[in-house]
């Protein structure tokens, strides 16, 4: 540029002295015998004036040239940093630079959208220090300065921040050292992005996976208490039966009387575990009714008032307008009533028991995410107490079967298990929110009624005096024990008795026996050929025959479908074998 300025200022000087010796030639071109050797130099001096005067324009347009290009480049690096910048913050990075000593050089922009803080303000600040919590702050340079010198480098470093409103943050980290000509560290350049949102998607997975396990782990064990269920009612049949043989044969004074009540007694204890354990492993379904749960819980709240200590008070907090759920009002009571029985056992020493309810609308996030149920509308009861309350780790696992914090002897471990199986089978959600001293609060969402006409078991025992029979009836039961008890009842009572251990056994007898058997008395649950499978091959030797299933689980639950498939009545495990005589006679006659 300055070189182009005197090529100017040569050619304008040139031009004036030209000027003046033309002016002074015409003077005196005829006075002066030399007139001719001065016109010849200035003929000699304009063409070096014109020559100069081309290298300048040439000169000119170079430079000319050199400013376009310089003005494009220049738009394009402005251009560059523009679209840069505008990445940076849309990914919200920061990039910066350090010196040695670890203080800000540099600091893009960005970092006041993350961080909150003006480029300005961390110039000169330290990077390990000021954006980092206290907690750490040396652990993290330690961390830092280790893997530089390892690997001459930091790649993807998680980390937490802290933000100028003293709020934390995830980053994830990048630096490279910038070396001099003599490989010595100048300064170090690096960029923070904002993970936050990705380590939040990365929690949710991880709680989601969580609870996906905790369901399978329930599920597993719900199968594993269903067959124990299922093996221990065929046990408890089997001694049932016998003792009820027993008691038939004693007059009212034999000393051997009141031992065989007590071991009666013992029994109806064990069947109410089995009860709870089916609850638990959803093998015993509800039968639903349209349920006013406020009415629910004031009949409870009559019962608990007369269980637990004096000194804990009983609060209810329920909402005037609530919805009505579909649900079984025994079971409802069952689920109050464990509960309150934990809340007591853990305010030895008093406290507040209290019940809520209300009416809830759960949209799909909330409801899928955390409760594993469909959104829609729900009543929600709450129960709260302030004992002793449980840790995270009790948590977890209260309401596994078998699992208690009581001593021995003072829980079997099922009741919240039943509790859980009661809810589930609602096709409702429990959760439960604890910590130690600070009491417990479960949480129990009940589906707002859809329809109030749901199938009822109306299988329900006769209470007048056994009437036998004259028929035939074929018992199909694997359990010797049992299929050998009912054999003696039905004996002693008149009826012929036919039995099968097998479906396929008892196949095989219909068929070549069809027109003299009046009754099948069909277990549900065998191996092989189970009971559904053997129902519908004797439906297809003879559709009209009466087959009455026998099973420990409900008439709602796994029989739902035998019985739909043309099974003529129910009667479940363990019974009396007054209510099978009565059955049996019920379904004969019908």
């Amino acid at each position: 540029m300055s070189r182009l300025k005197d090529l100017e200022k040569e050619n304008a000087s040139l031009r004036k002295i030209n000027q003046v010796l033309m002016e002074r030639v015409e003077r005196s071109i005829d006075s002066s015998s030399d007139a001719f050797g001065i016109f010849e130099h200035n003929i000699l001096l304009q063409k070096h004036i014109e020559e100069r005067t081309a290298e300048l324009r040439k000169t000119s347009q170079k430079l000319a040239d050199l400013l376009e290009e310089q003005r494009k480049v220049s738009a394009q690096l402005t251009e560059s940093k523009t679209r840069f910048d505008q990445l940076a913050s849309h990914s919200r990075t920061i990039t910066w630079e350090i010196n040695p000593e670890g203080l800000f050089t540099h600091v893009s922009p960005v970092v006041e959208k993350v961080l909150g803080y003006r480029p300005e303000e961390l110039i000169g600040k330290k990077y390990y220090f000021d954006t980092h919590p206290r907690e750490g702050r040396d652990d993290f340079r330690n961390q830092l300065l280790e893997t530089l010198s390892m690997h001459g480098k930091v790649s993807s470093l998680a980390r937490v921040a802290l933000t100028r409103d003293n709020s934390h943050i995830w980053l994830s980290t990048n630096i490279i050292p910038v070396l001099d000509s003599h490989s010595r560290i100048i300064s170090y350049w690096g960029s923070d992005t904002d993970i936050t949102r990705q380590k939040l998607v990365e929690k949710e997975r991880e709680a989601l996976q969580s609870q996906l396990l905790q369901a399978h782990k329930m599920e597993s064990v719900g199968v594993l208490a269903g067959g124990v269920a299922h093996d221990f009612n065929n046990l408890l049949q089997a001694i049932s039966g016998n003792i009820q043989l027993l008691l038939q044969d004693k007059p009212e004074g034999h000393p051997e009387t009141s031992r065989l009540r007590t071991v009666a007694t013992s029994i109806d204890r064990a069947v109410q575990l089995v009860k709870q354990l089916l609850f638990f492993s959803r093998k015993a379904e509800a039968a639903r009714v349209p349920v006013d749960l406020n009415q629910n819980v004031r009949d409870a709240l009559k019962m608990l008032e007369r269980t637990i200590p004096r000194m804990i008070s009983i609060e209810l907090d329920l909402d005037d307008d609530l919805w009505q759920v579909s649900a079984d009002p025994v079971q409802i009571e069952q689920v109050l009533l464990n509960l309150g029985g934990n809340a007591a056992d853990a305010m030895s020493e008093g406290g507040r028991l209290v019940i809520e309810t209300c009416n809830v609308q759960l949209d799909a996030e909330f409801a899928k995410v955390r409760l594993d149920l469909d959104p829609g509308a729900y009543v929600l009861m709450t129960v709260s107490d302030t004992g002793t309350g449980m840790d995270e780790e009790t948590v977890s696992h209260i309401f596994d079967p078998f699992f208690t914090t009581k001593e021995v002897g003072k829980g079997t471990g099922l009741g919240l298990a039943s509790v859980y199986g009661i809810v589930k089978g609602h096709e409702g959600a429990i959760s439960c929110y604890s910590r130690p001293g600070q009491g417990t609060t479960f949480k129990i969402y009940w589906p707002v009624i859809a329809d109030a006409s749901e199938d009822r078991d109306t299988c329900l025992p006769k209470k007048d005096k056994p009437v036998g029979g004259t028929e035939t009836i074929l018992v199909v039961e694997d359990e010797d024990d049992i299929r050998e008890l009912i054999v003696e009842v039905l004996k002693s009572y008149g009826y012929s008795v036919i039995t099968a251990a097998r479906g396929e056994e008892a196949v095989e007898l219909f068929m070549d026996s069809s027109e003299s058997i009046h009754l099948i008395i069909l277990d549900l649950n065998m191996p092989g050929m189970g009971g559904h499978q053997c129902l519908l091959e004797l439906l297809k030797i003879d559709p009209e025959a009466r087959v009455l299933i026998s099973s420990g689980y409900s008439a709602a639950g796994q029989a739902k479908a035998t019985l739909r498939a043309g099974a003529a009545g129910f009667i479940g495990k363990p019974y009396l074998m007054a209510e099978l005589l009565a059955k049996v006679r019920e379904v004969v006659d019908d």
